[in-house]
């Protein structure tokens, strides 16, 4: 999620993580709104949920 939003995505992200059945995680991506348009933000978000999944698999 966009850290530049953190105070209007955290309402929106907290319910849906909460409907999931499998594990989750907000990681806020430093400086990007919530469409991810700066530069660079959408390689940050892409790099922060690779990690992400690379460690769930690694179980």
């Amino acid at each position: 999620m966009g850290g530049r939003e953190l105070n209007v995505l955290s309402p929106l992200n907290e319910p849906a993580a909460a409907r999931m059945t499998a594990g989750t995680a907000t990681v806020p991506a430093p400086g990007a709104g919530h469409q991810a348009a700066e530069p660079g933000a959408l390689e940050e978000v892409a790099r922060l949920s690779g990690d992400s999944f690379a460690r769930r698999m690694k179980g």
